[in-house]
């Protein structure tokens, strides 16, 4: 954004001034899905398997978001995560998707491949796992959602796995749908978002990209998202 103002001088002159504001914007486009295989993930614990987070992570390698230079981040159980700067911050969780971001109301500093109310299919079957591939300066964090389910008792076969990148250098964030079998009974489109926000917002909740909201077809098997600053 380019803001200009104006300074009289002598003689009818004027002088210009243009200031440059970064707004972090983003530019969205739909690509193939491209699911990584994880050889040596770590399962992250959360606080629990309904509503749950985990604690703060360590980034491990520099990532700019909206702008700004975060190095932790968290995850939760209902499809999104949080990034931290420096310093690091608190981890929230809430089943209760926006339908645009940004949204003032916490969680924020956002970054949601799949927010919905998911739930663990059963003990042991659903995991959050995380991997860094690839080499500096062209790291690729991986966290992936495995086999997770909706809330609803309803939809309780419905079977979700999906994947979030954070690119090294490019500083660019993808959503990638691996596994998304619908239940029977899904009738309103959620196994394709249907109920979901897929999204971003920054860590002030001011900035944000909403993909989609609550849009059933918004995302198929094999589908993906890129973000790019």
């Amino acid at each position: 954004l380019a803001v200009g103002s104006t300074t009289a001088g002598g003689g009818g002159s004027y002088s210009v001034l243009f200031e440059r504001f970064d707004l972090g914007a983003y530019t969205t486009s739909s690509i193939p899905g491209a699911c990584l295989s994880l050889t040596a993930p770590v399962t992250l614990p959360t606080t629990s398997q309904d509503d749950g987070f985990t604690t703060l992570q360590p980034l491990g390698f520099p990532f700019s978001y909206f702008g700004g230079a975060v190095t932790q981040y968290s995850v939760t159980t209902n499809g999104f995560m949080q990034v931290y700067p420096v310093g690091g911050g608190v981890a929230d969780n809430d089943y209760n998707n926006p339908t645009l971001l940004p949204d003032i109301n916490p969680p924020n500093g956002v970054i949601a491949p799949f927010w919905d109310d998911l739930l663990q299919r059963a003990p042991g079957m659903s995991s959050i796992r995380v991997e860094t591939q690839g080499t500096a300066p062209n790291r690729v964090l991986v966290v992936e959602w495995t086999n997770w389910r909706f809330y609803s008792a309803t939809l309780e076969s419905s079977v979700l796995t999906f994947q979030a990148h954070l690119l090294e250098t490019s500083n660019a964030v993808e959503f990638h749908y691996c596994t998304m079998t619908a239940d029977p009974d899904d009738q309103l489109g959620q196994i394709s978002g249907g109920s979901a926000t897929v999204g971003m917002e920054d860590l002030g909740a001011t900035q944000g990209v909403t993909w989609s909201a609550n849009t059933a077809g918004s995302i198929a098997p094999a589908s993906g998202v890129r973000f790019l600053p």
